[in-house]
């Protein structure tokens, strides 16, 4: 389970969202986005295809790490796995399982961090 930073040094946030993760999402290395479509910016929301990609890209960070990503828009909104350093990692680093929660803080403009919280069951 990540740890969330002590008291004394964590940054304040610009607004916080949870998400719970499906066995889709795990398997195809994406967290569903669209309950929170009003909390990204729409320059960095790009069309459903990769050749039709965002004009800004967000900073996504966990546990140390950090990459680069535009959301998916469409039907369903998520954040594209560009690279094995992406979603895919944060699970695998996470061990991720069903019904865990992502907690989303909004760290400033197109930056955002991620967190796993443990579901009920584990």
């Amino acid at each position: 389970m990540i740890e969330r930073l002590p008291e004394l040094i964590k940054i304040p946030t610009l607004g916080r969202r949870e998400v719970s993760l499906t066995n889709g999402g795990l398997k195809n290395g994406y967290i569903s986005l669209s309950a929170m479509r009003d909390f990204f910016p729409r320059e960095a929301i790009g069309g459903s295809k990769y050749a039709s990609a965002a004009p800004k890209l967000l900073t996504l960070i966990f546990e140390g790490r950090s990459f680069r990503s535009d959301i998916a828009g469409g039907k369903r909104w998520m954040i594209r796995n560009r690279s094995r350093s992406g979603m895919r990692g944060f699970f695998a680093l996470t061990k991720a399982k069903a019904g865990d929660v992502v907690i989303v803080d909004k760290l400033a403009d197109y930056v955002y961090a991620f967190c796993l919280k443990r579901g009920a069951s584990r």
